[in-house]
């Protein structure tokens, strides 16, 4: 994260260490449901219909003729666990 108004840098790792060490607050301030941008508003979500009935078609559905597939083989241990049959 680098917040540019004065050039200075975190890990998130470290922003997330830190936000464990703040207390929530006991009053949290909501927002104003008249400056809610999404809730509330008519969206038109495309493509629903298609991925929930399995019509739809991802990039990794493609195929081409003479393609080859390929795909990580399994560590050992995560295939066979001596002793857990």
């Amino acid at each position: 994260m680098v917040y540019e108004a004065s050039g200075r840098r975190a890990a998130h790792g470290d922003l997330a260490a830190a936000a464990m060490d703040t207390p929530a607050p006991a009053e949290p301030v909501l927002k104003d449901p008249a400056g809610f941008r999404w809730i509330g508003s008519d969206l038109r979500l495309f493509g629903v219909r298609a991925k929930s009935t399995d019509r739809q078609s991802y990039a990794i559905d493609v195929a081409v003729d003479c393609m080859l597939l390929a795909a990580p083989r399994p560590h050992a241990t995560l295939v066979h666990q001596p002793g857990r049959d």
